[in-house]
């Protein structure tokens, strides 16, 4: 059964909306969440008249703090289940489905009226909140999504061979191991001021209890936070040599770039050429899913170059 808001007057339906729906919702929002929840200012910037970062919007980023970017019963429910996925003995799994959906269960997601089914229609890559938003049931969400990180799991066991290392922190990857210890390296690197990541990992962050210590090192242009091109090129210059020393002599990286700008790819070669590299070959990586965007608008990226530099013998 469903009940509108605008049921007709003396029905059993919009007595029961009145009774049960707004009562509930106003005692939720009336009530105290007994949980933790992130309280934390956007891009910790305390000053409410300034932009909190680059993805900030005025009148669609209308949110100041994590919490703000809820409706009150679903932050009780995501502050719940963080609450019992912390209890668990091996937490990672239920921690990462709970902050997986977080975008998706948020403001953020929009209200379609021709598809009432279809959910966690969100913009990717920026901080939008429509007018009218969907409060997406969470518990089936956090189900399906757990569903599919179990599924990864026991793919990701069967083609296991050996030891493997994932980290997203290139430098402190190459700090870890001796010179001349590794065999490839394949490496995708930020895109100037092309994606904003520490900004667009901010709620996960936040969720998950982080400092955001990490900001401080993220190498991206952004006006913000007054890091510029300088700086990207200066920090790039550190990886570079950090992985080339890495690199056994007469092996190859391959270095992933997307980017528009002829002037920011100038600077990437003569990055790889000042290090040391030789660049050999410069092939497509074709993505099969593309984003709307690299299907319906001009002057965007429509693949990714995969730039092969050797490190001479």
């Amino acid at each position: 059964e469903e009940r509108f808001h605008n049921e007709p007057l003396r029905t059993k339906k919009a007595q029961y909306f009145t009774e049960y729906d707004l009562a509930k919702l106003k005692k939720i929002e009336a009530s105290d969440i007994p949980h933790w929840y992130p309280r934390r200012k956007m891009m910790d910037v305390e000053d409410p008249s300034k932009p909190w970062g680059v993805k900030w919007r005025a009148g669609t980023s209308n949110f100041r703090t994590v919490d703000e970017l809820y409706t009150r019963r679903n932050l009780w429910a995501m502050a719940a289940l963080i609450a019992a996925g912390k209890k668990a003995s091996s937490s990672d799994p239920f921690l990462l489905a709970i902050v997986g959906m977080a975008l998706g269960v948020s403001r953020m997601n929009m209200y379609v009226p021709t598809n009432y089914s279809m959910q966690n229609r969100i913009m990717k890559g920026t901080y939008y909140t429509p007018q009218i938003s969907t409060a997406v049931n969470i518990y089936p969400q956090y189900v399906n999504k757990l569903k599919t990180i179990r599924k990864a799991e026991g793919e990701l066991c069967e083609h296991l061979v050996g030891p493997i290392l994932v980290d997203q922190n290139t430098v402190l990857i190459a700090d870890k191991y001796p010179v001349n210890s590794f065999d490839f390296i394949f490496t995708d690197p930020a895109y100037v001021d092309k994606i904003q990541y520490g900004e667009l990992n901010f709620i996960w962050d936040a969720w998950l209890g982080f400092d955001g210590q990490w900001l401080r090192n993220e190498i991206v242009v952004n006006n913000v936070r007054n890091k510029t091109v300088e700086d990207w090129d200066h920090d790039m210059r550190i990886v570079f040599t950090r992985l080339y020393d890495a690199l056994k002599s007469g092996r190859w990286m391959s270095l992933c770039y997307h980017d528009t700008d002829p002037a920011t790819w100038t600077r990437l070669q003569k990055m790889l050429l000042d290090t040391g590299f030789e660049v050999h070959t410069v092939t497509v990586l074709d993505p099969i899913q593309k984003s709307m965007n690299q299907k319906s608008a001009e002057k965007v990226v429509k693949s990714d170059l995969v730039v092969n530099c050797r490190k001479p013998r």
